[in-house]
């Protein structure tokens, strides 16, 4: 791997480029229920390239204006064995995509009843070739967005406004009937989601608000065509070109404290979700080799939860954090679980600072899930412990920093119940690192 990058700054702002590559080559064992009997070797490439201009306009209205130009390409590849070469040279998998996407952000100053604001567009355009025994086709995907978001504070009160209009077309190569997904055509959409926060200042060290949106999300490639394993998920993925738009409304209610030592927010929410895109596990494997099959299915659903979190500055520079959470999510149809949703989830960090030098621990655990979708394992609950200490210091206009942890320090056997493959892997075990970096 490696990047690149310059800037250039000037009175009426920045512009800046940047560059980077990832390749990594890792195998997949063979000696698990739905992996090829000799394993299967993976090959990756990603080529990423950013260019980015911050204007700073004269008018008084305008704060600033943002322009993003992102160029991102992803080669997959997945090698069988091959017994007649006794080498992994057999492609059962493979994929291209090439991504470019630009934004604009449109930032302003005070007008009317606002104090500040963004006025934005953003569009996608991405090129999706497969091969191997993939059966996903050639598809071309165009995406295109407008939003806005503005801010007026009125004393105590503060009111966010927002919105957005989306519109995305998914186009084949051709038009093809597949025997296991159906009929592979273009599909176009388009919607608009929006949302609202009202916040009160209770006192100097407390506010209280509450949060109301109504969602939306497209289905893309992914989600219509996916017709081929994946094997790094343990999985048959096929999609379902028969989906429509994603549309939800939500409601959230929150409370802040901050304080010179302290700080919490808490928060409850309730989203009622029309079609929600997921991918569904059939129950069936596929006919090529023994994987589960995952199809997009859209299923109104309702997701209710909470959050917490805090930060708090205890005594002789230790502090502690730390995050929990709740979802609860229901098929409404049938009243009955929705898949892959995490259960009672935390992690708590205490931390030593001094100077240059910091030290500390963390736990991270969840509770059992035993609210099951249709075809889903059980996860037991557990608690991972991790250990990292840093020291920095500066010479001359450099920046030196060390770095030494152990993540699950104890070795905890344990599986993370999002996972696809935890029936066939643990999560990782203990893990060293010792990193030394050095900014100029």
């Amino acid at each position: 791997s490696g990047s690149v990058g310059a800037g250039y700054i000037n009175p009426w702002g920045v512009l800046g480029i940047s560059g980077n590559i990832f390749s990594s080559n890792y195998g997949i064992p063979g000696d698990f229920t739905g992996s090829h009997p000799n394993g299967v070797q993976i090959e990756l490439i990603r080529r990423q390239l950013h260019a980015k201009l911050d204007y700073l306009p004269q008018p008084e209205f305008l704060k600033r204006i943002d322009v993003g130009l992102n160029y991102n390409y992803y080669f997959h590849k997945e090698l069988e064995w091959s017994t007649d070469r006794e080498a992994h040279d057999v492609i059962g998998a493979q994929y291209k995509l090439h991504t470019l996407n630009f934004n604009t952000l449109i930032r302003n100053n005070s007008w009317g009843p606002f104090s500040s604001g963004i006025i934005g567009m953003f569009g996608e355009f991405r090129d999706y070739t497969a091969g191997g025994f993939t059966f996903t086709p050639p598809v071309k995907e165009l995406g295109l967005a407008v939003m806005a978001y503005q801010q007026a504070v009125m004393g105590r009160v503060t009111f966010d406004v927002s919105a957005r209009f989306d519109t995305r077309s998914v186009n084949p190569q051709e038009e093809v009937e597949s025997r296991l997904i159906g009929l592979m055509r273009s599909r176009r959409f388009s919607g608009y989601s929006a949302g609202s926060r009202l916040t009160f200042e209770v006192s100097n060290w407390a506010d209280v608000g509450m949060n109301f949106m109504k969602t939306l999300r497209l289905p893309g490639i992914e989600e219509l065509y996916s017709e081929g394993p994946h094997l790094p998920a343990y999985s048959y993925d096929t999609g379902n070109p028969e989906l429509d738009a994603e549309e939800g409304f939500g409601l959230e209610i929150f409370a802040k404290i901050q304080t010179s030592r302290l700080k919490i927010d808490a928060a409850v929410f309730r989203n009622s979700i029309g079609n929600y895109l997921y991918p569904r596990n059939t129950g069936t494997e596929s006919e090529r080799r023994p994987l589960p099959v995952y199809q997009y299915s859209g299923d109104d659903v309702l997701m209710q939860g909470w959050e917490l979190s805090y930060d708090l500055l205890l005594i002789w520079n230790i502090s502690t954090s730390g995050t929990l959470s709740y979802v609860r999510g229901d098929l409404t149809e049938d009243d009955r679980p929705l898949p892959f949703i995490p259960p009672l989830t935390g992690k708590f960090d205490v931390e030593y600072n001094r100077r240059n030098f910091s030290v500390g621990t963390s736990l991270r655990t969840a509770s059992s899930q035993n609210r099951l979708g249709e075809f889903e394992e059980s996860t037991a609950g557990y608690r991972v412990i991790d250990f990292s200490a840093r020291y920095m210091f500066s010479s001359g206009k450099y920046l030196h920093t060390f770095t030494f942890g152990i993540d699950n320090l104890t070795n905890e056997d344990y599986r993370m119940h999002l996972s696809r493959v935890k029936s066939i892997m643990p999560e990782p075990g203990r893990n060293i690192r010792i990193l030394y970096r050095v900014y100029f």
